[in-house]
């Protein structure tokens, strides 16, 4: 049934915000979102929503039923709430900002390069301009703790994927995940932990660090640089995360919202670099 299979594309897309294909590791994620924050949860519901059916009116492909086209709109709905104040104008930008985030993963999909999270971060940086030109409040960011303990960062990495600075929904995160993939499971804490070791750059707020915000781009780089192939994947998977760390510290340095972007560098970097090595080298006559 037509009504199936929406609902099928629709929840998977929530599951590919973590390259997953899974209705119910998406489902579990929205139930992270909201256990955390039900407006968010809200706004992440409104993205995928539109996207999924905006998607729908092109021709049906098997990105759609992957989930592949409603991700970046759900990520636009989630960060829409996250920095902005509730109004009738906020709403209006974040609807035009997930239609073009949208429209920006479909052109994507047919160009050679992975876009995973580019139109996401594209779109909701120009959402954030759009919205200090027009006026329109911005919310207050929540609080960072601090002292907090390994574990917890970590979890707190995996929940920072969709701006959700709690354990419980980090952890729901992560259950959703073993569901999907242990194995992306076990990379994602591995990242997350990684993205810990940034404490031990000279300068850096340990704050950031222990609230996760340093760890949530290496644990997706961590999943994506597993996905293809690699004569060197540990290699690989070094070389990505800490790219993503070094990335993440620039955003910071500028106080320039990050959001995906380190780890759609990072890895589009990595995948750079393995061609640039594998090319054959011409010899010169």
């Amino acid at each position: 049934m037509p009504y199936t299979h929406f609902l099928q594309s629709w929840l998977k897309g929530y599951s590919q915000i973590m390259l997953q294909s899974s209705c119910l590791t998406g489902l579990l994620f929205l139930l992270g979102i909201g256990l955390n924050s039900v407006p968010m949860l809200l706004g992440g519901i409104l993205g995928g929503f539109i996207a999924t059916l905006l998607s729908t009116l092109f021709r049906p492909s098997d990105a759609l039923h992957q989930g592949l086209c409603g991700f970046n709109g759900a990520l636009v709905g989630i960060a829409g709430v996250f920095f902005l104040q509730p109004s009738v104008a906020s709403l209006s930008l974040i609807v035009i900002c997930t239609l073009s985030a949208t429209l920006l993963t479909r052109s994507l999909q047919r160009s050679s390069l992975p876009g995973f999270t580019a139109p996401f971060v594209v779109t909701t940086w120009v959402m954030l301009a759009a919205a200090s030109l027009l006026g329109i409040p911005t919310s207050d960011l929540p609080v960072l703790q601090s002292d907090l303990p390994l574990l917890s960062s970590t979890l707190l990495g995996i929940g920072q994927v969709m701006f959700q600075g709690d354990i419980l929904a980090g952890s729901c995160f992560v259950l959703g995940l073993i569901f999907s993939s242990g194995r992306h499971a076990a990379l994602a804490l591995i990242g997350s932990a990684a993205g810990c070791c940034a404490i031990l750059i000279p300068g850096v707020s340990e704050t950031l660090v222990t609230n996760g915000l340093y760890s949530f781009n290496p644990a997706l780089t961590a999943i994506a640089l597993s996905t293809s192939a690699s004569c060197y994947p540990i290699l690989r998977l070094v070389t990505g995360i800490a790219a993503s760390v070094f990335f993440t510290h620039l955003f910071v340095l500028t106080e320039f919202p990050a959001l995906t972007a380190p780890f759609v560098l990072a890895t589009w970097s990595t995948f750079g670099l393995e061609r640039l090595l594998r090319r054959p080298s011409t010899a010169v006559s």
